[in-house]
């Protein structure tokens, strides 16, 4: 991996530019002004100094220069990790960082993150520190994963009831891609999963110490905890289809939104495993959800409806639209708070997991989200 020296000096996009390509990057630089020139419109991406009042470019940089310990752990482990793939030469050469500087905050402060872009992770600031931790936890879950990539497929190969529960869960997590993603769940629980953010190479290596007494109790959670979410997954899908969409408009469109947020893209390496693991009792809810409204509680089901629905469009509301994804916000508390609120209307007979209520959820916006 190239040293720190070698990652030279920053350009104007925030982007790490090597010194030996300084004079490709200048006629890139005069080539992308004459473009804009004869064509008389801006660039989609503008330069730093364009995006941001100059009082706020010495914050931004500073922020930017806390970047280089992680530049040089992704490059490192791309290069080290990927040299098989005939593009990893090239990734690694290409810029390590990178500044989004319409994410920044009004005050112009931001945080780091480390992003997984599947094969490989890019380093990104974020406005809000909720979103930046959960991208972080994404990010790291990927290099541990790439690292620890031989070990982490030999364990998920040997899971009990594996095929079983690859064909119970095929309407959430495509064959093709279910190894794989109980890998990245194992390398999470492993390594990222309550343990301190790595944020330099000797962290990295550090946490890579007794990494297969670390992996094995992960493959025995996963292994404990998978046919019990595929069955009641499996069942809970079943309930829902078994709905008439004519007689039950608002109910299958909310577990709809539901279902949504429990398994969408990505769920078993994003979602963590503190809430992951409650995953059986959420579907059970959901099927005993619908055992109550075909035994004629649909009126009931309609008010609990109605209190989830507000409370949910309250907290979503409050963050910019392009961080309302389930991925984005899958490590929020009051995300949490909220299912679990839907356990106590829906369901109460099987308990949750914390103390939870219209009150205490109302208190909770109020405190965090004013």
């Amino acid at each position: 991996a190239r040293s720190q020296a070698d990652l030279g000096e920053s350009d104007a996009h925030g982007s790490v530019v090597p010194e030996h390509d300084e004079d490709m990057h200048d006629q890139r630089c005069t080539g992308r002004e004459s473009k804009r020139n004869m064509n008389d419109q801006p660039e989609v991406e503008q330069s730093l100094e364009a995006d941001v009042p100059s009082d706020l470019l010495e914050e931004q940089l500073l922020a930017r220069d806390q970047l280089d310990e992680l530049s040089l752990l992704l490059l490192r482990v791309t290069v080290e990790i990927d040299l098989r793939h005939p593009q990893a030469l090239e990734r690694a050469r290409r810029p390590a960082a990178r500044v989004l500087t319409r994410e920044l905050r009004p005050e112009g402060t931001a945080d780091p993150s480390l992003v997984d872009r599947g094969d490989h992770v890019e380093v990104l600031l974020y406005s809000d520190r909720t979103t930046a931790e959960s991208t972080m936890k994404q990010g790291l879950t990927r290099l541990f994963a790439i690292a620890e990539r031989k070990e982490l497929r030999r364990q998920v190969k040997w899971l009990p009831g594996l095929k079983e529960a690859m064909i119970r869960l095929s309407g959430a997590v495509p064959a093709a891609q279910f190894e794989s993603a109980l890998m990245d769940l194992m390398a999470r629980i492993a390594f990222v999963e309550s343990r301190d953010v790595v944020r330099t190479r000797e962290a990295f290596e550090a946490a890579r110490v007794d990494r297969a007494e670390k992996i094995s109790v992960a493959v025995q959670d996963v292994a404990k905890w998978l046919s019990g979410f595929s069955e009641a997954y499996l069942k809970a899908r079943g309930a829902i289809e078994s709905l008439s969409p004519q007689s039950f408009v608002g109910t299958v469109a909310d577990l709809s939104t539901q279902m949504d947020w429990l398994v969408f893209e990505g769920f078993l390496s994003m979602t963590p495993w503190d809430w992951l693991r409650h995953y059986p009792r959420y579907f059970a809810a959901i099927t005993y959800r619908v055992d109550k409204v075909t035994s004629g509680a649909a009126s009931r089901d309609e008010e609990s409806a109605a209190i989830v629905g507000r409370l949910w469009d309250r907290w979503l509301g409050s963050y910019p639209q392009y961080e309302q994804s389930a991925g984005q916000r899958s490590c929020d508390e009051f995300r949490w708070m909220l299912e679990e609120l839907r356990v106590s209307l829906f369901a109460q007979p099987l308990g949750t997991a914390i103390k939870v209520s219209e009150v205490r959820c109302e208190k909770w916006l109020s405190k965090n989200r004013a």
